[in-house]
C-alpha cells in the first residue's frame, strides 16, 4: 500500500474536518475579537462548504485508490536488472474485463435467438443459442437449443443440447433444470421410437419433479409416461399414469389439461 497515498488522506480528513467544523459553529463577538482569523472567515461560509466538500471527495478517492492492488511490481533479474513485470491482481483485472465482454456477446446472441424462437425460426434461433454456448455454456441455452432442433424433427442435435445441459445442471446441482432436462431427453427418445430409454428418463425427471415441486412439469411427465406404456400394450400401467396425472390437476388447477408433450 502506498505510503504517501495514506498520508495524504490523512491530511484531507483534517482539513476536511476543520472547514466542517467552522461552517457548522457560530462565534461571538468576544470570540470575534480575541481570535482575529474568525474575523477573516467572516461572509466565507460558501468557501467553507466548497472545502468541505472538495476535501472529502479527495479523501474518498484516496480511499479507493490505496485499496487498489497495483498491477505491476519491479522484478530483480538474474544480472541484477529490474524490469517491470505483472502483479497477479491485474491478470485477475484483465480476466473480469474479459468475462465482462464475454458475458455481453453471449448476451447478444442469446437476445437474437429469442428474437428468431418467436416467430418460428427454430433453426437459426438453434444457431444462435450455439453461438451464445460457446461463448458462454448456460442452462438456458442449451435448453432453448434443445427445443429448436426439436421443434424442426433434428432429435440428435437435440439429444446432444439437452445432455450437454443435463451435465451442466448436474455440476451446478440445479435440480430444476435437471429434471426439464431429462424429461426433454426422454421425449427425444421416444421421437426416434427408443421407448425403453424414453420410459427410462422420464422416471428419472419424474422423480427430480416431485423433489423440486414443480406440479406442472410431474403432470407432463406423467402423461408422458402413460403414452409410452401406451405404446408398449401396457394398458393398466398407462391407466394408472393417467389417473396420477388428473389427481395432480385437481390440486394444482391445470389450465392445459395436458396429459403428455412427447
Amino acid at each position: 500500500m502506498n505510503v504517501a497515498l495514506i498520508v495524504l488522506g490523512h491530511l484531507f480528513t483534517f482539513v476536511a474536518a476543520i472547514a466542517g467544523l467552522l461552517l457548522g459553529l457560530s462565534f461571538t463577538t468576544v470570540e470575534h475579537q480575541r481570535f482575529p482569523v474568525l474575523r477573516k472567515l467572516e461572509g466565507k461560509r460558501v468557501s467553507l462548504l466548497f472545502t468541505t466538500v472538495l476535501s472529502l471527495a479527495i479523501v474518498l478517492v484516496v480511499n479507493i485508490t490505496k485499496d487498489v492492488p497495483p498491477a505491476f511490481e519491479t522484478a530483480q533479474g538474474p544480472k541484477g536488472e529490474a524490469l517491470q513485470k505483472a502483479t497477479a491482481s491485474g491478470f485477475d483485472r484483465e480476466l473480469e474485463d474479459a468475462a465482462a465482454e464475454v458475458k455481453a456477446k453471449a448476451k447478444r446472441y442469446f437476445d437474437a435467438a429469442e428474437a428468431d424462437f418467436k416467430p418460428g425460426s427454430y433453426e437459426d434461433a438453434a444457431k444462435n443459442y450455439q453461438k451464445s454456448i460457446n461463448l458462454l455454456p448456460t442452462m438456458s441455452a442449451y435448453l432453448n437449443a434443445g427445443i429448436s432442433w426439436y421443434y424442426v424433427s433434428n432429435y440428435p442435435e437435440a439429444e446432444q443440447a439437452f445432455l450437454a445441459g443435463l451435465q451442466l445442471a448436474r455440476k451446478k446441482g440445479d435440480e430444476g433444470f435437471e429434471g426439464i432436462f431429462l424429461g426433454n431427453i426422454g421425449n427425444v427418445n421416444y421421437q426416434q421410437g427408443k421407448l425403453e430409454a424414453a420410459l427410462r428418463y422420464h422416471q428419472q425427471a419424474l422423480e427430480v419433479l416431485r423433489k423440486t415441486g414443480n406440479s406442472l412439469g410431474q403432470v407432463q411427465t406423467l402423461g408422458n409416461i402413460g403414452t409410452v406404456y401406451l405404446d408398449q400394450g401396457k394398458l393398466e400401467a398407462a391407466l394408472k399414469s393417467q389417473q396420477e396425472v388428473l389427481e395432480i390437476q385437481r390440486k394444482i388447477d391445470n389450465p392445459l389439461g395436458c396429459f403428455g408433450s412427447a
